[in-house]
Parts: C-alpha cells; sequence; structure tokens
C-alpha cells in the first residue's frame, strides 16, 4: 500500500482562549454560564475577522483562532482579554502547523499555545518567546518576560511573556502566585493527544505518564461556615493544581480527583495513575478559618504529611499563602521520592520532613531528617542532594568547629547525587556553594551545568542571579531572579532577591508591585519585614524608612535601629554638622565590629564621607572572604554609585578577584558602560 501524503504544512500564529472558572462557574449557574459562552463566542468571532484571522476550533468554553501575523495574534488576543466577562486566559505561539482535509489545524505548534494558555491569568495574555522574537516596536516592547518554563507534558522549556497595558502599568502574567481573588475560577483546560489533537472536554480520558506520576488533589470539603469556606476550599484548590502544574507535576482534572473518594477511589487512582492525593478541609470559627491539609499516598491511602494552618477570613491572602506554599513543597517532595522509587512511607515522610524543615531554616533537624534518608535508601539521588544542601548551608557559618568537615561530607552527597542522576539540580547548588566565595567562575560553572541539566530547578536561576548581582552584572541578574520567581512563586525570599533587584535597576514600579505582593501574602515573614525596610533605605527615601524604623516588627537590633535613625535624620537635614556627626557614628560602630560594615559603606556614601566608605568598603572585602551574603552587592547598590566613580574602585574590587572575573570572561560590570567614568573599567591596574 503507498503511503499517504503527508499533511501541508505551514507557520501560523495560534491563539488558544478559555474561560476562566468555568467548571465551578456551570455548577453554580449553568444557564448564566451557558450566555456567557455565548458572549464569548461572538467577541472571539468578531475579534478574529477584525485582525484577519479566523476561529478554526471551538468546544465548551474553548477557542483555538489562526492568524498570519503574530502581531494580528497579539492585538487580536489583547482585544478578548480585556473585553471578556468573565474573564479569560490567552495564550499565543509562532510555530509550525498541520492542516487537515476540513482546514482544522494540528500540530505541535497548536500544542504549545494550550500549554501556555493554561498558564496564563485570568484576564492575562501570555506569549512564547517565538512570538516576542517577530514582534516589533511598541507592540513588542509590552511583551514582558515572565522567566523560562517547562510546558506541561512536554520536555522542552521556553521563555514566556506576558502583554503589558498599553498605557503603562504591569502586565498580567502566569498563575504563578496568589494575588487573584480567591473567588476567581483557575480550572486548566486540557488538550489530549490520541493521534489527533482533540479540543475536548476535561479529563474525559486518563491521563498519559507512568503508573503514580499524577497527582491529584481534591476539592478541600468545606465543613463550615458557607460561602466563605466554600470559596477560600475552592480557590485553594484551584491554585494548588495551577502551581504542582507550572512546576512540572501532572496533575488529573477536577472531575477525576472528585471520583477518587469512597471505597473505589483506591482503583481509580490505579487507574489514573495518581501516587499522591493532596486533600483537606476548611472551618470557619468565629472571624477565623482553620484549614486542615494533607498528603496521602494513593496506593493505600497512607497519609505522609498533614499540618493545620488557621488565620483570618478577611483578608484570607496570607492563610492562602502559608496554606499553598507548605502544601506545594511537601507535594512536590513527595512526588520527587516516588520518581526516585521510593515506596516506604516512612522514608518518604523523613525526606518532606527534611525539606520542610530546611525551607524553615532549621537546618539541624532537617539534617536528622535528612541522613535517616540516605540511611534507609543509599540509592535515592533527591536523598544525597538534599543532605548535601543542609550540611552546605550549616557549613556557611564558618564559627562553627565542624565547619570543614561538613563541607567536605557535603560535597562528597552532592556528587553521590549526581552519579545517580546527573540531572540533579539540588545538587549543582550545592556544589556551586561550596567553592569560596570569590571563586567567582567556579560558582558560576556549577550553575551552568545546573540550569543546563535541570532548568525546572528555581534555586538555580535564584542563585546565579545573586551571583550576577555580586559581581555587577545587575540588568543579567533580573531575568534570573524573574525566572526562579515563576519556577517558584510561593516562596517569599525569592521574590525577596527579584524585588531588591528591579529596584536597584530603575523599575520601581515593577519592584513596589513584587514588594506589595509580598506584604500582602506574608505580612510577618521576617525577609520580608526585611526587605520592606531595605527598599526604603537603599534608595532611598528616609522619610519611609524612618517610619518603618518605628514600627516594632522591623528586624533590626537596637543598635542598628539607632544607627539608621541618625544617619537618615542627617541625610533629610543635609546640615553638614549633621552629616558629620552621623558618619562619626558609623565608623565608631564599623570600628568595634558593631555594624555591617556593608550597610556601612552604603550610608557613609551617601552621606559624603567617602575615605570613611572606602575604610568600611575594605572591611567588607574581607568580610566577604568569609561570610556568604545573599544581599545584591552593596558595591554595585545605587546608593554606592558615587565609590565606583572614584579611581580607589577597581583595586577594592581587584581584593575580591572581580578584576580577574571580569577580564577572563569578558563579562564587564553594567557600571563600565555608564558615561563620565575617570577611569576605564578594562585597563590593567
Amino acid at each position: 500500500m503507498a503511503d499517504e501524503p503527508a499533511s501541508p504544512r505551514k507557520l501560523a500564529s495560534i491563539v488558544a482562549v478559555d474561560m476562566a472558572g468555568y467548571s465551578r462557574r456551570t455548577e453554580s449557574d449553568e444557564a448564566a454560564t451557558l450566555r456567557a459562552v455565548t458572549a464569548l463566542r461572538q467577541q472571539v468571532t468578531a475579534s478574529a475577522a477584525a485582525h484577519g484571522g479566523r476561529v478554526f476550533n471551538t468546544a465548551g468554553d474553548g477557542f483555538m483562532l489562526e492568524f498570519p501575523l503574530a502581531s494580528s495574534a497579539v492585538l487580536a488576543a489583547h482585544e478578548i482579554a480585556t473585553s471578556s466577562d468573565p474573564p479569560v486566559r490567552v495564550g499565543v505561539h509562532l510555530g509550525e502547523v498541520s492542516i487537515t482535509e476540513n482546514g482544522d489545524l494540528l500540530g505541535h505548534g497548536v500544542n504549545i499555545a494550550a500549554r501556555i494558555q493554561q498558564m496564563a491569568a485570568p484576564g492575562a495574555v501570555l506569549v512564547s518567546g517565538d512570538v516576542k522574537r517577530s514582534i516589533r516596536g511598541p507592540l513588542g516592547e509590552r511583551l514582558k518576560a515572565q522567566g523560562s518554563v517547562r510546558l506541561d507534558k512536554m520536555s522542552e522549556t521556553l521563555p514566556v511573556f506576558a502583554l503589558a497595558p498599553a498605557g503603562g502599568g504591569r502586565a498580567k502574567g502566569r498563575r504563578r502566585d496568589l494575588k487573584a481573588p480567591l473567588t476567581a475560577g483557575l480550572a486548566v483546560g486540557a488538550i489530549l493527544v490520541l493521534g489527533v489533537v482533540l479540543w475536548s472536554a476535561r479529563g474525559a480520558l486518563p491521563h498519559a505518564g507512568r503508573p503514580g506520576d499524577h497527582i491529584a488533589i481534591l476539592p478541600f470539603a468545606a465543613i463550615s461556615g458557607g460561602d466563605d469556606s466554600r470559596t477560600f476550599a475552592a480557590g485553594l484548590a484551584d491554585e494548588l493544581t495551577t502551581v504542582l502544574s507550572n512546576n512540572g507535576a501532572q496533575t488529573v482534572s477536577n472531575a477525576n480527583s472528585a471520583s477518587l473518594g469512597g471505597p473505589a477511589g483506591v482503583a481509580q487512582a490505579r487507574r489514573l495513575g495518581v501516587g499522591l492525593i493532596l486533600d483537606g478541609s476548611v472551618e470557619k470559627t468565629g472571624v477565623a478559618l482553620k484549614v486542615r491539609a494533607h498528603l496521602d499516598q494513593a496506593a493505600d491511602r497512607t497519609v505522609l504529611w498533614s499540618q493545620d494552618f488557621q488565620g483570618a477570613v478577611t483578608p484570607s491572602d496570607p492563610l492562602q499563602a502559608q496554606v499553598a506554599a507548605m502544601s506545594t513543597v511537601t507535594t512536590l517532595a513527595a512526588r520527587s521520592a516516588l520518581k526516585g522509587g521510593l515506596r516506604d512511607a516512612q522514608v518518604i515522610s523523613d525526606y518532606i520532613s527534611a525539606k520542610e524543615e530546611t525551607v524553615f531554616g532549621a537546618e539541624e533537624r532537617a539534617e536528622t531528617f535528612a541522613r535517616r534518608v540516605v540511611q534507609s535508601a543509599p540509592a535515592f539521588a533527591d536523598g544525597h542532594a538534599s543532605l548535601a544542601m543542609v550540611l552546605t548551608l550549616m557549613g556557611r557559618d564558618a564559627q562553627l568547629d565542624r565547619a570543614g568537615a561538613l563541607r567536605t561530607e557535603a560535597e562528597a552527597h552532592a556528587r553521590r547525587a549526581l552519579a545517580l542522576d546527573p540531572h540533579n539540580g539540588s545538587a549543582f547548588v550545592a556544589l556551586s556553594l561550596l567553592r569560596p566565595n570569590t571563586d567567582w567562575r567556579g560558582r558560576e560553572t556549577w550553575l551552568a551545568h545546573g540550569l543546563a541539566a535541570d532548568p525546572g530547578e528555581a534555586t538555580l536561576p535564584l542563585q546565579e542571579s545573586r551571583l550576577l548581582a555580586h559581581v555587577g552584572r545587575l540588568d543579567a541578574a533580573v531575568e534570573l531572579a524573574r525566572q526562579a520567581v515563576a519556577l517558584d512563586p510561593l516562596q517569599p525570599w525569592v521574590s525577596q532577591t527579584l524585588a531588591y533587584l528591579l529596584f536597584e535597576t530603575g523599575q520601581a514600579r515593577d519592584g513596589q508591585a513584587v514588594l506589595d505582593g509580598m506584604v500582602r501574602d506574608w505580612p510577618t515573614d521576617r525577609s520580608v519585614l526585611s526587605a520592606r525596610f531595605w527598599v526604603a533605605a537603599e534608595n532611598p527615601d528616609p522619610k519611609a524608612a524612618l517610619k518603618l524604623l518605628d514600627d516594632p516588627s522591623t528586624p533590626l537590633s537596637q543598635a542598628s535601629t539607632t544607627i539608621w535613625r541618625r544617619s537618615l535624620l542627617a541625610e533629610q537635614s543635609g546640615r553638614p554638622r549633621d552629616r558629620a556627626s552621623a558618619a562619626a557614628l558609623v565608623k565608631r560602630a564599623v570600628k568595634a565590629d558593631s555594624f555591617d560594615p556593608g550597610e556601612a559603606m552604603m550610608i557613609l556614601t551617601r552621606l559624603g564621607d567617602m575615605d570613611g566608605a572606602f575604610a568600611a568598603a575594605a572591611k567588607y572585602v574581607d568580610r566577604f572572604n568569609t561570610y556568604y551574603t545573599a544581599q545584591p552587592s552593596f558595591l554595585f547598590i545605587a546608593a554606592t554609585a558615587p565609590l565606583r566613580r572614584d579611581r580607589r574602585f577597581m583595586p577594592l574590587a581587584s581584593r575580591l578577584g572581580l578584576v580577574d572575573y571580569w577580564r577572563s570572561t569578558g563579562k564587564w560590570p553594567d557600571f563600565c558602560s555608564e558615561p563620565g567614568l575617570p577611569y576605564d573599567c578594562k585597563a590593567r591596574i
């Protein structure tokens, strides 16, 4: 039999549209939802025609559109997203497609558009890097980076961008955080591949994949509290599904998750390939909500992790953030354990506890759990990587008598993890952190290898971002920080790095938006409270910083508070006598080792005492060779720009090994391109 002719192929811009919260809206008011879908269909058809495109497939609340130009596709997508109520999620991709006899489009280009649409926040237009590269001018400038993502059920990773409003303002991007109202529906549409691509009903068929790879998030039961509990429960379950999916976890549909209860649940979980079930309940008691979450092994419903949370009914953002963050950490840890071949519930539980305690900064407790995992499962790569990371963090405390032994053991476990799994991102992070602080090339090399091997590990771009900030390449650091937040949006210390960098690179509006989200979701977290003060102090905003010094929740010692208050007041007054007095106080504190020399360097620079600033900088350099700091380097922040315009700066940077790094790599810091420098960065010193 002769081979059938291949389907014609072409390059096309594909737009995927899906109504947010379709399933839940149908359950609450089917008639109103059907009317909304009808109105959406009319809007989609009109926008397609207005921009030279066509609708080539529809199913329920889902629509697929084709356009000859990427710019036309983005404009139509924007029109649809801003005109639809209820809100829609829109994904756009430029790629190769196959044309069927009836004019339908199939293929990888269609699949990618659909996967990107699944990641978009309600009301957002999210596009691929291929679309971004094909658009120039004002429209292209409105496409803001959202980091690189690994597409659901696909092996590839690609950058995505969100369309910002034409008049300026923040772009709605990925469904990557908890900033959407709890009432917003976040149901994910699915495209199921069965020889041909079907734009079909959600969850109609079991997901592909290895047995036990999938995670089911059951609807959290609203025990009491009426609409408050039900709304919170529905929003939390949807958010968990979204974040887990964006982290590469395969989740089953809402309908299939609901079928896992009852006596037939174990058999149904086996049929769907479900290995883990995340379940819980929400109860309203007075003005508080109590949430109980637990993670079960699907094979026998053994509980691997459980925790109770409590918070205010209004606002409920902090409670949702806390529950979602810890549930995600533990579920992804359990998923890694199952993928690594662990089946013993106690060993999996120990591994979850090791990860959980690391998140909380309780390294000694984490070490105990991680050692138990390694002892019970010596062939489990993630167990070795987890122990390596804990020992690395402990070994960075140079005051510990056993710091050297901890670092040696940490390296052994990290290398063992890579021998078992060459793609283990955490092991690469540990090996980078184990290098001396000023071994810039060595640290960067390990991180580069890790980013290539495991692009889904958020700690890799986070650490690379911090390293680039320390070598003066803050513009490049911002994009890696965005990537880290896209991969791990729920942990405040990841967003903290991005907020700092946005402010330091002149992107104050975006930085403030990140900081506001952190304060809303984690109002009592120490890293958030610290970021709130540092943003005001570094940029500078003396009035706001002084107000925060009066807030007892700001995490500063009494001595530091006194120094900062005197310095900010002196800066605000502008009187030479006040500045000199404040500078003298700072220098005495640095000499007595009672104040951080990096902070002193910044304050003295702003007070105009350049000799004192360079003296503090010299002490900062000596200290950096011993101690690691996660903050962007004080040498390259906006407040210390006068230091970099002084001829003494390059010899200072040379003491940190930075000049050798810049010269050997050819990657010079951002400030070297600034006009008016009194020296040539690239001249030998």
